[in-house]
């Protein structure tokens, strides 16, 4: 029934009109669904196609992975394919087993330890600072002795090379488990020191044990003498050796009291001795100028970036990349290398190789490294000689050896601090 409104009725149509409609409606949807049976074939033989080309691509990536691992080992054999034919046909084969690498092998190295340069896997027992210097897991039993020995000073354990401070849980893997709690209990007190102290106080601790005291830092405290029950020594704050107890008439035991009379001079010099440790600790390391962490780069370039604050500088000269002279004709850091052949002292090579071309320096980087801390370290312990004087420097090695102990022959700070390098390395430290 069709529906209207209005007083003229609409326009009905016949049945054979209805007939007609529904037979061309029919055949449209007849038609429509014809287009979209073929839209459906084209869509899937697209879908194969696509399949078919990315079988491709994947069958060329492992011809080509294959191509490289086998260049590969060909390289990393010291027989070649060519000479390995020729050894065939004459029926000999001059090719060593034992020197043919495996590709999965040297993937699985981490590198050679800094100590006895043996070779790293990924899965043996070691110690890896953040800048990837290594030491193997029989080399760091030795490392790590010299935190018992003084943990005020070794504490946090740091990287010899670049003195980042290490990954706690990693050193305890090297730890027996009685030297582990040991350590444990050590990193404990540094944790409660660090936080505890206040301004004017300082940290004495037992040589020998784990025990420590907070006191004033002040030259009356020469010894601690340690409550712990299982310890019970008495030892200098200065040079962390065990002294004879102060008892009543000690005055007449002469070995005691020359004993006690060498401690007395520890207190007197201790001072000193602080400031020329801390001129060798100095010397082998460089800070970042806005947070101050401290570290050694590797055999890259003097563009250093803080791992800490993420600051951008120079190694060569320690400035900041915005307080360093750069040139318009380069952006960021890059800008404070250029001409620098001419404009010593105020831009900087990028390379520490580079200094060959303009002064007497090694060519390889790793010598120039090495080159570059020795007339750092060397400047600063000249700086603190002139200041001591004659006399007190004499006194300090006599007491405490720290200048035949430093590495460095009185000829050599001379020369090495005598450098037209020399103000430029050492700008700005204070000691």
């Amino acid at each position: 029934m069709h529906r209207y409104a209005g007083n003229t009725p609409p326009y009905l149509p016949s049945e054979e009109e209805d007939e007609e409609e529904e037979e061309e409606e029919g055949e449209e949807e007849g038609e429509e669904e014809e287009e979209e049976e073929e839209e459906e074939e084209e869509e899937e033989e697209e879908e194969e196609e696509e399949e078919e080309e990315e079988e491709e691509e994947e069958v060329e990536d492992e011809d080509e992975d294959e191509d490289e691992d086998e260049e590969y080992e060909v390289n990393v054999n010291v027989v070649s394919k060519d000479e390995e034919d020729k050894d065939e046909s004459d029926g000999e084969s001059t090719e060593d087993p034992s020197k043919v690498v495996d590709v999965q092998e040297i993937k699985s190295r981490l590198g050679n330890c800094m100590g006895c340069q043996d070779e790293m896997s990924r899965d043996s027992k070691g110690i890896v600072c953040m800048q990837g210097h290594l030491i193997c897991k029989s080399c760091s039993e030795g490392f790590l002795g010299g935190i018992w020995e003084n943990p005020g000073k070794n504490l946090p354990p740091k990287c010899p090379i670049c003195s980042i401070e290490l990954n706690v849980e990693m050193v305890e893997k090297c730890l027996s488990a009685e030297k582990k709690e040991e350590f444990q209990h050590l990193m404990l007190v540094h944790v409660f020191s660090s936080q505890l102290t206040s301004e004017g106080e300082k940290i004495f601790r037992c040589p020998f044990c784990p025990y420590f005291e907070i006191r004033a830092s002040t030259h009356g405290n020469m010894f601690i003498e340690c409550k712990s029950m299982n310890c019970k020594r008495v030892s200098c704050s200065t040079c962390m050796l065990e002294c004879p107890r102060l008892e009543d008439g000690y005055e007449e035991d002469e070995e005691s009291l020359e004993d006690i009379q060498k401690h007395f001079k520890c207190a007197e010099l201790g001072v000193q001795k602080e400031r020329v440790e801390k001129a060798l600790e100095l010397g082998m390391k460089v800070s970042c100028p806005s947070c101050g962490v401290s570290g050694m780069k590797d055999h890259n370039c003097t563009h250093m970036v803080c791992l800490q604050c993420r600051q951008v500088w120079c190694y060569f000269c320690g400035k900041k990349e915005e307080d360093a002279n750069k040139s318009r004709s380069q952006r960021g850091i890059y800008g404070h290398n250029v001409s620098w052949q001419t404009k010593i002292g105020t831009r900087c090579p990028m390379y520490l190789s580079q200094l060959s071309e303009t002064h007497r320096w090694p060519g390889d980087e790793d010598e120039c490294l090495a080159m570059f801390h020795r007339i750092r370290t060397a400047t600063l312990l000249k700086k603190v000689m002139d200041d001591l004087g004659e006399d007190v420097c004499k006194q300090l090695d006599e007491q405490f050896s720290v200048f035949k102990a430093s590495g460095f022959a009185p000829q050599e700070i001379e020369q090495l601090s005598s450098s037209p390098l020399s103000s430029i390395l050492t700008h700005g430290i204070k000691i």
